[in-house]
């Protein structure tokens, strides 16, 4: 078989599983990890050259960076923008109750640099609380705006919001990479320490929580436990804006009185 028909073959394969992916999803359904996340692997210059030697002759892992690479080359960031408008700025509207502790699972962890350029694991920021943790674009109206106000608007110290801003792209990472501190300044010196960034892919992370489309904004509400109970994508309604200060609030009420 030629590269270009098994490459099309690819492009075919990962459509189809697309499209059975979207319809069988309902809102509501539990979105990310089975098992709590763990504290990440830190790895020198050396071990990270050599794992990448082991992986180029593992037919396995060749395999899957291929249909990586194919999915990056079907779905560039002009089909996502065609796609938010067609799909009239959302995926799904949002759930109306929690997800069950006992359903729920677990948001994965993520390397991240806050707004002083300090770096920190996603998990181990606000332990203890309940935080809504957004992945904001541009270009959209996105939950993160009302996740900003959630905190106040609930009027309790052990709500936080977190924004990730993930920048995939290898060169928009190194561009940006040294002016974290300059971009932070437009936000007040409280919030930079939530004010946070991934240069990294998560595609395997966007598979778990159901980000099948980044030019929409998401925002993701995680108990104390790191359990995400509710989740939100593209532009707000007023209704979903309401949904997550009830949710966020009755949360609260689920943890223990200090």
């Amino acid at each position: 078989m030629s590269a270009n028909r098994e490459v099309a073959l690819s492009i075919r394969s990962i459509s189809k599983a697309l499209k059975e992916r979207r319809q069988n999803f309902q809102s509501g359904q539990p979105l990310g990890q089975p098992d709590p996340p763990q504290p990440l692997e830190v790895k020198s210059p050396f071990q990270t050259l050599v794992a990448r030697l082991k992986s180029s002759w593992d037919q396995d892992a060749t395999l899957e960076r291929r249909k990586y690479l194919v999915d990056k080359f079907q779905r560039p960031h002009y089909q996502y923008m065609t796609e938010l408008k067609r799909l009239g700025g959302k995926l799904f509207a949002a759930p109306t109750a929690l997800v069950p502790a006992d359903q729920a699972k677990y948001l994965p962890n993520l390397a991240v640099r806050d707004g002083h350029g300090k770096r920190a694991e996603l998990k181990d920021l606000a332990q203890g609380k309940v935080r809504s943790v957004s992945a904001p674009t541009t270009g959209a109206p996105t939950p993160a705006a009302a996740a900003d106000a959630t905190p106040a608007t609930v009027g309790d110290a052990r709500v936080q919001h977190l924004r990730v801003h993930v920048i995939e792209n290898a060169l928009k990472a190194a561009v940006l990479r040294p002016f974290l501190r300059s971009m932070a300044r437009h936000v007040t010196p409280d919030d930079r320490a939530r004010f946070l960034f991934h240069f990294r892919p998560i595609d395997r992370i966007k598979d778990e929580l159901f980000m099948d489309n980044m030019a929409m904004g998401w925002v993701f509400l995680v108990d104390p436990q790191w359990r995400i109970r509710w989740y939100a994508n593209g532009e707000p309604k007023p209704e979903e804006v309401e949904r997550l200060l009830a949710m966020t609030s009755q949360l609260v009420k689920e943890m223990p009185q200090a």
